[in-house]
């Protein structure tokens, strides 16, 4: 995976506080085989991180604000990504990041004791690919 100077990399995403919820529909249907997606970091109160890639990031944070009760905590905060094509990719090397960092907590996508910010920043250097021009289309459409 590639890193970018600050200066050229993509816009660094969305932050939402808890409670709070992105402020534009994150779905998508792709015109190739890779659907385009978000990568996501998610913050619980509990001091585990959460790390992954959805089609349906607001569905996603909804789901993990319920998981998140079950076992006693809460989201605290989240980041998401600007939409693109490479969303395995970016996903697996966010994860090699935070595996230098932190230990696993339950799967391999949550992680204990660890830094939102640290998470956030390193997904934000990523290189990301950009969506399909079919879906680059739909989301001018949408506007």
């Amino acid at each position: 995976m590639e890193f970018l100077d600050i200066d050229k990399r993509c816009t660094p995403g969305l932050y939402g506080p808890r409670g709070t919820r992105p402020g534009h529909a994150f779905w998508t249907n792709c015109d190739h085989s890779s659907k385009c997606g978000w990568l996501y970091v998610i913050d619980f109160s509990d001091g585990v991180i959460k790390v992954g890639r959805t089609t349906d990031a607001r569905q996603r944070i909804k789901r993990h604000h319920w998981d998140a009760h079950k076992r006693g905590a809460e989201v605290r905060r989240w980041w998401i990504s600007v939409k693109h094509s490479n969303t395995s990719e970016t996903e697996g090397v966010l994860k090699q990041c935070c595996l230098r960092h932190w230990r696993l907590f339950d799967g391999d996508e949550y992680f204990a004791n660890a830094d939102f910010d640290m998470a956030v920043t390193y997904a934000m250097f990523f290189r990301y690919t950009r969506p399909c021009n079919g879906e680059i289309l739909r989301d001018n459409l949408r506007g």
